[in-house]
């Protein structure tokens, strides 16, 4: 056996060259050594004799084996392991920062960012691994390495390993695995049968050190620490740093619940309830930073074929009917890549070889803001200006040779796909659908609008747009919202939307299905020649990016679907070999004021604090009489999932008063003021309610068989909404129903509201074919032909009722500008003002004195990372 270091380096010498020693802990001395075959640095990590003596080699290596297989961009990789001498070892990567244990005894308390930026790394890279069926057993702040802004888990599963080879014989050493700090209670208790939630309990164990400067439980001795374990509760956070927020501490205390059934679920979960919840604590008449998301452009429709990746419903279990399967079909990412540094960066597309990179920069002046399509060769920072003026940036698309751009957006004030020379020059319309490369990239495909239909013809054309064939897509759904070529086949892989799902299908050229899956929300994607790659979201959670397995030659789909990726980002793209994987990486800022709506029209914001503000969306809407506001926020509910809280306060300030809503709320309006309306999700489909915001007491109620959220209306005697298919009002009144037809002028409609008598709806929608032009139009409730109030090219548009029966309408003509205007009957408007900012959402009182309004600010650059196989 190895007695000295001088000894174990001469044993393992035609492999490592060891340099120093680094460390000592319980299990392992550590050595700084130099890969010789790789050339390399590496840490070796050499069990301790007495540990050695116990444990079988045979059955501690087998073990280790198992651990190896895990390839996560926040896991440090084990990447060799064996005996040498008569001692066990095994060798991760040398990280050349620090450990966390290191950095808190220097700063004892981290900023709140920094210490859940590490907490988000670990719980992605323990999600990961838990999905693999792997616990780690030993999270405490010495595992936790970092470098350059990451976090990276080390000794995963090691702590497995050396319980399951070495058993009940390690009491014989002494030695005993796992923290007493940051064990959970049944780790202390000795129950082998670990799962995930005891390392969600140490994970929130080492965040709570990291927020207030010391474990939640500590004691002299092992046993006073373990005791306290198993009989206190932890002091909370904000008991000693009233800084951190109420939602921070709250997922804290949850996490640390003594019984594991109490806890998180998962780590995502944990994380995802971490991500909903603002930084800065609630003030008097401020707000959490998390809302309803608002008002959003027709372009979200527009997901995947020219990279626009919409999120429109909850994440679900994904569902697929693959025929193929087994290690070769996963996948991982490593190596992440800063490639631009500028902070104004959307939609960043790699081209098919990952030589450059295609994006949008935003610029404003005042409310006017545009895009410009630029381009850079990957690992350099030298831009060029491909087009200006796009107005509504919805996504690109390189052509496989790179000599071509696809759009996605409003360019010249027409929305939909355009095509331009990568060398610069004019922007060529295509059409008012999606479009994507097709057969090396001297084709296009061009879905059809955006309609309900039982099948969808996407057809085949030339860079002109000039049709040449057409495939037929099987639905039935509301439209085809993302498009991809298989690249190096003739194969297609489309979604068609079927609310709340997306029906994921690939096809051969002659319109064959060769396999499909469901999706469980509408959210967009891309394809490789291996697989194709979808996101699911929550209304406001981080995107997860999936990854499924396609065999290019079967046309089939794996059965294993990886979630690689979380974050928030505008885009996701893949170089056509599916080695390469480029997203944007940011932040948004969300701000909320309320102030006289002739004030916020010039510009003049109000002073003091906003009403909300902070890292999520929020909304704030005016009631018809200016008196309250109804406050929308999103928060992390029990299990994990994103929920829509509500309350109402007084517009100048005050307490605000929760509003209760039985079952998941999916939206409210003021339909007076001092009522609601909520929508819900209810065993049989959605409920509407009306909820007295004075006392908190429900009204009467509706039970809808529809869970895809409807735009809906309360009338005196009934009510009125628009179903999922968006081709129509329904009204109820006295239990009787009659339906009000779509007029053929609109392509579907957006939204109801009636009027203060009860005695007519206004309703509004886009254009057919093009969705480029809005309408308000007027109808009796009893029914009979509408009247056109207003119409206008724009982006989007809401519409409110006055008191004195004229209809407010809100325009926003690009995706942040918006003109109130005053509309006293057909095509009478009367324009009130430009809001002088970018904005997202206004609402204003009946008496146009008061408004609410709110705006987003975004900074992000684009990363790429290597995709890695085993």
């Amino acid at each position: 056996m190895a007695e000295s270091p001088e000894q174990l380096a001469a044993i393992l010498s035609d492999r490592y060259r060891v340099e120093r020693q680094l460390g000592q802990g319980g299990m392992a001395t550590v050595y700084l050594a130099d890969d010789l075959k790789l050339e390399r640095q590496v840490a070796l990590k050499v069990l301790r004799p007495e540990l050695g003596a116990v444990l079988g080699t045979e059955r501690f290596l087998a073990e280790v084996k198992i651990t190896a297989r895990l390839d996560h961009p926040h896991i440090l990789t084990l990447i060799d392991s064996g005996v040498a001498g008569g001692l066990l070892y095994y060798v991760l990567p040398y990280v050349r920062g620090e450990s966390l244990r290191d950095l808190l005894d220097r700063e004892q308390q981290l900023g709140i960012e920094q210490a859940l930026t590490i907490t988000k790394h670990v719980a992605s890279a323990l999600d990961y691994a838990h999905r693999q069926g792997v616990v780690h057993r030993d999270i405490k702040p010495e595992n936790i390495l970092l470098q350059e802004g990451e976090a990276m888990l080390a000794d995963f599963g090691i702590a497995l390993a050396v319980q399951e080879s070495g058993g009940n014989r390690l009491t014989e050493t002494g030695l005993s695995l796992g923290t007493p700090q940051y064990m959970s209670p049944e780790q202390a208790t000795g129950d082998r049968d670990l799962d995930a939630r005891s390392d969600v309990y140490s994970l929130a164990a080492v965040l709570y050190e990291m927020l207030v400067g010391d474990p939640p439980m500590q004691g002299k001795t092992v046993q006073a620490v373990i005791a306290k374990l198993l009989t206190e509760q932890p002091t909370h956070i904000r008991t000693v740093r009233p800084t951190v927020s109420e939602a921070i501490d709250a997922a804290v205390q949850k996490a640390l619940s003594k019984v594991p059934a109490d806890r998180f679920a998962s780590a995502g979960d944990f994380m995802r309830a971490l991500e909903a919840a603002p930084v800065a604590p609630v003030s008097a008449t401020g707000a959490m930073a998390a809302a309803q998301p608002r008002p959003r452009s027709r372009a979200l429709w527009a997901a995947g074929a020219v990279g626009a990746i919409a999120a429109v419903s909850a994440i679900v279990i994904l569902g697929a009917k693959g025929k193929f399967g087994g290690e070769s079909t996963s996948a991982a990412l490593r190596d992440r890549t800063q490639l631009t540094f500028t902070g104004k960066i959307y939609s960043p597309t790699l081209s098919a070889d990952g030589k450059q990179l295609a994006y949008f920069t935003k610029s404003c002046r005042g409310a006017d803001c545009s895009y410009s399509v630029d381009v850079q060769d990957v690992g350099s920072t030298v831009t060029r200006h491909i087009l200006e003026g796009v107005t509504t940036a919805n996504g690109l698309e390189w052509s496989p040779d790179r000599r071509n751009l696809l759009i996605g957006g409003l360019v010249g004030g027409r929305a939909g796909s355009f095509i331009v020379s990568a060398l610069g020059g004019p922007a060529n319309f295509l059409t008012p659908g999606l479009a994507t490369f097709y057969a090396g990239g001297d084709s296009l495909l061009l879905a059809p609008a955006f309609k309900p239909d039982s099948s969808f013809v996407v057809r085949i054309a030339g860079l002109t747009g000039a049709v040449r064939d057409s495939i037929r897509i099987p639905g039935p759904g509301i439209g085809v919202a993302a498009l991809a070529s298989v690249p190096g086949t003739t194969r297609i892989v489309t979604m068609v939307v079927q609310p709340p799902h997306g029906l994921w299908q690939v096809l051969d050229r002659d319109g064959k299905v060769t396999d499909k899956l469901l999706n469980s929300c509408t959210c967009g994607g891309t394809a490789a020649h291996d697989a194709i790659w979808m996101t699911r979201a929550g209304p406001t959670a981080a995107e997860a990016v999936v990854r499924v397995a396609l065999d290019p030659n079967s046309g089939k789909l794996a059965s294993r679907q990886d979630t690689i990726y979380s974050g928030r980002f505008t885009n996701l793209s893949v170089t056509a070999d599916g080695t390469q994987m480029a997203v944007d990486d940011g932040s948004t800022s969300y701000s909320e004021v309320a102030g006289g709506l002739p004030e916020l029209l010039k510009g003049a914001m109000p002073g003091g604090a906003p009403l909300m503000q902070g890292s999520t969306s929020m909304s704030g809407v005016v009631s018809p009489d200016g008196g309250r506001i109804l406050m929308i926020r999103v928060v992390p509910g029990a299990n994990g999932a994103d929920e829509l809280r509500y309350s109402v306060t007084p517009f100048g300030g005050g307490a605000e008063t929760p509003v209760n809503v039985s079952g998941r709320a999916r939206g409210a309006v003021w339909v007076d003021s001092v009522t609601l309306l909520t929508a819900a999700l209810s065993p049989k489909g959605t409920r509407l309610a009306l909820i007295d915001v004075r006392s908190g007491a429900t009204g009467r109620s509706l039970e809808l068989p529809d869970s895809t959220r409807v735009r809906a209306t309360a009338l005196p005697d009934g009510w009125a909404w628009i179903p999922k298919n968006r081709d129509r009002i329904i009204v109820e009144q006295n239990g009787q129903r009659h339906e009000i037809a779509k007029p053929a002028w609109y392509d579907a409609l957006n939204e109801v509201r009636a009027s203060a008598d009860g005695s007519k709806l206004l309703f509004s929608g886009w254009g057919s074919p093009t969705s480029d032009t809005l309408r308000v139009d007027v109808v009796p409730v009893a029914g009979g032909a509408s009247t056109r109030w207003f119409s206008s090219f724009g982006d989007h548009v809401v519409a409110t009722w006055l008191a004195d029966g004229a209809i407010a309408v809100q325009l926003w003509s690009r995706p942040e500008a918006v003109t109130l205007l005053k509309v006293t009957g057909p095509g009478q408007a009367q324009t009130l003002g430009t809001v002088p900012r970018p904005s997202e959402e206004l609402s204003v009182s009946a008496d146009l004195k008061r408004a609410t309004l709110g705006w987003e600010e975004y900074r992000g650059d684009a990363w790429m990372y290597r995709v890695v196989k085993p």
